[in-house]
C-alpha cells in the first residue's frame, strides 16, 4: 500500500514525538523510582515500558488528530477562497 502526504507526515511526526515521549517517561521513571533488589528492578523496567506504550499510543493518537483537523482547516480555507474568487 502506497503511504500518502498525510500518511508521511503522521508518520514523522509520530517519531518525534515517540522519541521525546519515552525520554520524558525515562526521566520521570529514573527520577521517581529506586529499585533495590532485582525483582524490583524487573518490576520497574517492564512497568517503564508498558507506560512508556501507553504514553506513545495516546501521543500518537493525539497528533494524528491533530494533523486530521489541520488538513480540514486547509481544505476549507482553499475551499472559501476557489469560491470567493467564483
Amino acid at each position: 500500500m502506497e503511504m500518502t502526504k498525510t500518511d508521511i507526515a503522521k508518520a514523522a511526526v509520530g517519531w518525534i514525538v515517540a522519541g521525546g515521549t519515552a525520554l520524558i517517561v525515562k526521566g520521570f521513571i529514573d527520577n521517581n523510582t529506586n529499585p533495590e533488589t532485582a525483582m524490583q528492578k524487573i518490576g520497574v523496567t517492564a512497568a517503564s515500558v508498558v507506560i512508556g506504550g501507553m504514553a506513545k499510543d495516546a501521543t500518537r493518537k493525539y497528533t494524528d488528530e491533530q494533523i486530521d483537523k489541520l488538513i480540514d482547516y486547509w481544505n476549507s480555507a482553499v475551499t472559501t477562497v476557489k469560491t470567493m474568487r467564483a
